[in-house]
């Protein structure tokens, strides 16, 4: 009786298994469709996959793991970080950097300005170089809500 009952676990795990693999590969060619990637070899498909799937567990990690913000996959998500690293192309040297501690006594506990319609989508920079030019976009999208409850998009 109990190895029938063990048989049976096993079987559900293992359809549980397939199913999630199924899941994830269809999330994989949904992200490759949204993004426009195509892989000329099943080799690089693969390869690609496998870098998607850790993200995706690095991802599931993260919101499994507190609530305060969602991650979600995007244009990196099929990149080495030597790949992602090249494409952004900051060098930031915070090795000599003490930590400034602020006063959060008086903060709330969260502030989503996308549900109050205060902010843009996050647009794709790509390998432009010129993040402060969107940070200064966005900065100024927001300031004209502030005044006007008017959102704009005033790049891309």
């Amino acid at each position: 009786m109990h190895l029938s009952k063990a048989a049976a676990m096993f079987g559900f795990g293992f359809h549980e298994q397939k199913q999630h693999a199924h899941e994830l590969h269809e999330r994989f060619q949904a992200h490759m469709n949204a993004n426009g990637l195509s892989f000329g070899t099943k080799e690089e498909y693969i390869y690609r996959f496998e870098i998607f799937r850790e993200k995706h567990n690095e991802i599931e990690l993260w919101n499994n793991a507190q609530s305060s913000f969602r991650l979600g996959h995007n244009m990196f998500s099929t990149m080495t970080k030597e790949e992602a690293k090249k494409m952004l192309g900051a060098k930031i040297d915070d090795s000599n950097t003490e930590p400034l501690l602020l006063d959060e006594s008086n903060l709330s506990d969260s502030k989503d300005w996308r549900a109050e319609g205060a902010v843009n989508a996050v647009k794709n920079q790509a390998q432009c170089g010129s993040c402060w030019a969107f940070g200064a976009t966005a900065v100024t999208e927001f300031a004209h809500w502030k005044a006007t409850k008017n959102l704009l998009s005033l790049s891309e």
